[in-house]
């Protein structure tokens, strides 16, 4: 009679269904020679072998020679190795995709011919859409407001935005409504790949950040963590035309 799998974990780590059997019978029956793992196993002679082999390779068992080949579990904690392997395999997949996303994107795009609209949400979500304006690797234009961020925003912002914006290179252009604090802004402008124009505060009461970057615009809302991307040629080069304009008229 086939012993059902008391441990589902085994699966989500990266067992198949033969693999995550026959290890917890190993470990709940003890060293066992093929042969007594056929019936507990329900499977025939070749899968059972099979199965056995694919367990060896993931170092979760070990076999011993004798009259007798006998099978064992290692310990448990190897299972951590294999776990952590997904992860990194998992965290490769993701950088692969983030950068066939634009492409994949821009035919999507080219075929629907209407502008794709993205909401999130949270801090986090705020997050995700400064990492996505650094993964297009593209100049941005933007219309910030200051003041208005968490203190846990502009730490992350400090501490890793703009370092790694500064890594890959990209320049950032817009107009800021600040009070005199923004004078800040204009201070090592080069070195920080910034070129920024200030507006007043109290006469221009702006708050939050739109940016273009790529064909996309991102609309922040940092007092109530909100954003929402839009993905549109024409809409993101209007956009950037119409800062690029209101800077030249502030300088």
């Amino acid at each position: 009679m086939t012993t059902s799998i008391h441990y589902p974990i085994l699966q989500a780590i990266g067992l198949n269904e033969n693999e995550a059997l026959v290890y917890q019978l190993l470990l709940e029956l003890g060293p066992k020679p093929a042969q007594n793992l056929i019936e507990p196993s329900g499977l025939g002679r070749g899968n059972l072998y099979n199965t056995l082999n694919a367990l060896k390779e993931k170092g979760l068992i070990m076999e011993e020679s004798g009259t007798k080949k006998i099978y064992q579990a290692v310990d448990p904690e190897n299972l951590r190795k294999l776990a952590k392997t997904q992860v990194i395999s998992a965290q490769e997949t993701l950088n692969q995709l983030e950068s066939t996303l634009p492409t994949l994107k821009s035919a999507f795009r080219l075929i629907t011919k209407k502008p794709t609209f993205r909401i999130f949400e949270g801090i986090e979500g705020i997050k995700d859409v400064y990492k996505e304006m650094l993964q297009a690797n593209q100049p941005i234009h933007s219309l910030v407001g200051l003041g208005d961020a968490s203190k846990e925003l502009n730490k992350w912002l400090h501490t890793y935005y703009i370092k790694e914006r500064l890594k890959r290179g990209i320049h950032v252009q817009g107009v800021v409504s600040s009070d005199e604090r923004g004078q800040e802004l204009l201070e090592h402008q080069e070195e920080e790949l910034r070129h920024v124009a200030l507006i007043d505060k109290q006469q221009f009461p702006y708050s939050g950040d739109i940016s273009v970057f790529g064909e996309s615009i991102a609309f922040m809302d940092h007092r109530n963590e909100i954003a929402t991307i839009i993905e549109n040629a024409q809409l993101a080069q209007t956009l950037r035309s119409t800062i690029q304009a209101l800077m030249i008229c502030r300088l």
